[in-house]
């Protein structure tokens, strides 16, 4: 991490010291994949504390296009140009 990064994280990690303590992240979901839009640190402190779920509010997005989990969003870059 940056420094400016990791302060902001310890920061993040401080005020939270359980999941349940976040208050709920923003995500976009196309098909079975989800893209957050607020809560990145959020997101990486419930990872760090073993936690398997998170709170969020979700937007879900219909597009022709086929995104998965393991799709290369690069690989899309041409069209969002």
């Amino acid at each position: 991490l940056r420094s400016s990064l990791q302060t902001r994280w310890v920061k993040i990690r401080c005020i939270y010291h359980h999941v349940v303590d976040m208050p709920p992240i923003d995500v976009y979901q196309i098909r079975d994949a989800y893209f957050v839009q607020d809560g990145n640190h959020r997101v990486s402190i419930a990872r760090y504390l073993g936690a398997t779920e998170i709170m969020a509010y979700i937007t879900d997005v219909c597009t022709a296009i086929e995104i998965t989990p393991e799709t290369d969003l690069n690989s899309f870059r041409t069209l969002l140009l």
